[in-house]
C-alpha cells in the first residue's frame, strides 16, 4: 500500500484513497498536506480535501445502496 501511495504522489495525484471493507476502514492520504493521512469508518462522511472540503462522500449512504442493491440480486 505504501509503495502505491508513494508512486501516487509523485506522479501528481492529490489525495488517494484507500479503502479496506474487512475493517470497514478508509485511509485518505492527503498529498498537499505533506502526506498526511486521515482514518474514516464506513458510516462516516468524509470530505474531499482538494476541494477545501466543499465536498463530502456520505460513505453510509454509499454503503446502503449496496446492500439494497445486493438484496435486489437475491
Amino acid at each position: 500500500m505504501l509503495v502505491k501511495a508513494v508512486k501516487y504522489a509523485k506522479a501528481g495525484v492529490r489525495e488517494y484513497w484507500m479503502i479496506d471493507p474487512e475493517k470497514e476502514k478508509i485511509l485518505v492520504y492527503d498529498f498537499t498536506s505533506d502526506f498526511e493521512a486521515f482514518i474514516y469508518g464506513l458510516d462516516d462522511e468524509i470530505p474531499v480535501r482538494i476541494y477545501d472540503g466543499d465536498l463530502v462522500i456520505d460513505m453510509k449512504q454509499i454503503r446502503d445502496e449496496i446492500e439494497t442493491l445486493k438484496d435486489l440480486k437475491e
